[in-house]
C-alpha cells in the first residue's frame, strides 16, 4: 500500500521521492511493551495464550511474563517464545490456573 501511494506521489511530482520520505525499518522510539489484551476472563480449565509486542531499537535478550495468584507476592516466571523474527512479537501460553491471578 505504501509503495503504491509513493508511486502515485512520484508520478504527480514528476521525480522520485527522497530516501527520507520512506518510513524507517527500525523502531526509533523508547523501548515499550504492548500486550494487546482482548480477554478479561478465562474458563476454569482453559489455557491462556498471550501475545506480547516489544518495541525497541534492539531486540531483548528474553521476554518473561511473571504471574502470581491474587494477593500473593510469589510470582512465577513464564518465558515467552519469539513468533515473528524481526518484528518483536512474542507469545506465552499459561497453563490452566487453579486460582485467580494478576
Amino acid at each position: 500500500l505504501l509503495n503504491a501511494s509513493g508511486a502515485i506521489v512520484e508520478k504527480l511530482l514528476g521525480q522520485p521521492l527522497p530516501p527520507e520520505a520512506m518510513p524507517s525499518e527500525e523502531y526509533p522510539g523508547p523501548p515499550q511493551v504492548v500486550v494487546p489484551a482482548v480477554r478479561t476472563t478465562i474458563g476454569e480449565e482453559e489455557q491462556l495464550s498471550i501475545k506480547i509486542i516489544v518495541l525497541s531499537p534492539q531486540p531483548p535478550h528474553s521476554v518473561i511474563l511473571y504471574l502470581a495468584p491474587i494477593g500473593s507476592e510469589q510470582f512465577s516466571p513464564f518465558p515467552a517464545s519469539l513468533v515473528a523474527q524481526g518484528r518483536g512479537v512474542y507469545r506465552v501460553t499459561l497453563p490452566r490456573q487453579l486460582h485467580d491471578f494478576e
